[in-house]
């Protein structure tokens, strides 16, 4: 039995966020798009490409991008074998991985500096609305990530529980866990409210009404490090939700919060992941030793 490119390419998509393989949307569109360019430049059948087709493909895009963009290409189309060698349906027509010994490139991650108290301040005294500030705002109280924040519903805050926690449901490997907001996230979700644009049903909306991106939040958060005048242009590149998170984690290990509730709230399974978001400052780590005795 034969089946088309965009067959198989139809039965990956469906699969890939489907257990066990439990890939988000936001990562099957990502690989969809690796896929496709690879496939365009190949111009063959799925069944029929080799090893060699998949090496001559990834030497052509060597040059101009970084590393991380490299591996995501290759994984990319690792997935699509290796989904259509797992589906009954395919599991007979796809017998072989040809990325398999491809080699990957090795990624030295930059470590992530959380925003100093003067940092915070600034990028909260310079925020354009009220929905910036409170998103901002939820985002180092919280630790929250930015693409569940973004899919909080208006309903989902309107019935938080008794201690203000909300069930976040759009979570990063569909992990169901709660956050609980403090009365000055609250206060300032409420402000935000009044001049809120209807539309999508989330908490936060566009200026159109419309449900917010990751890259539009994103790009807000540095136009206001901008505008604050306190931040480098080099420090300006670094400034994301992501890095709110971050710095969230630190502020709440630097006060004194166990590791282990960090853990559960930045919702990791496995604690090196969080200890890799803590940032132990100099100062905390002079005065425990200073005041430690035995």
């Amino acid at each position: 039995m034969t089946m088309t490119n965009e067959k198989l390419i139809s039965i990956w998509f469906n699969d890939i966020t489907e257990r066990p393989f439990n890939k988000s949307e936001k990562t099957r569109d990502t690989y969809a798009k690796e896929i496709k360019y690879f496939l365009d430049f190949i111009k063959k059948d799925i069944v029929d490409i080799d090893k060699a087709d998949v090496k001559t493909y990834m030497q052509s895009i060597n040059a101009g991008i970084s590393d991380s963009s490299y591996n995501t290409a290759l994984a990319g189309i690792s997935s699509l074998y290796k989904i259509l060698g797992y589906d009954v349906r395919t599991e007979n027509i796809i017998k072989n991985n040809p990325t398999y010994g491809v080699i990957r490139v090795t990624v030295k991650n930059k470590e992530k500096v959380p925003l100093t108290p003067e940092e915070e301040r600034a990028l909260l005294q310079n925020c354009k609305n009220d929905r910036d500030y409170a998103i901002l705002l939820m985002l180092l109280s919280t630790g929250v990530r930015i693409n569940e924040l973004i899919n909080i519903t208006l309903e989902q805050y309107n019935n938080r529980d008794e201690y203000n926690g909300i069930k976040l449901v759009v979570t990063k490997r569909s992990k169901i866990r709660s956050i609980y907001l403090n009365d000055k996230v609250i206060a300032a979700i409420e402000k935000y409210l009044k001049i809120r644009k209807d539309g999508a049903d989330t908490l936060f909306t566009s200026n159109s009404g419309e449900i917010m991106s990751r890259t539009s939040i994103s790009r807000t958060f540095k136009c206001i490090a901008t505008r604050s005048g306190c931040f480098t242009n080099d420090r300006i590149s670094q400034i994301a939700p992501h890095l709110m998170r971050c710095t969230c984690a630190t502020n709440m290990a630097d006060g004194g919060v166990p590791v282990q509730i960090v853990q559960k709230m930045l919702g990791h399974t496995n604690l090196n992941t969080t200890m890799r978001y803590v940032k132990v400052n100099n100062d905390s780590l002079k005065d425990v030793m200073i005041n430690y005795s035995i």
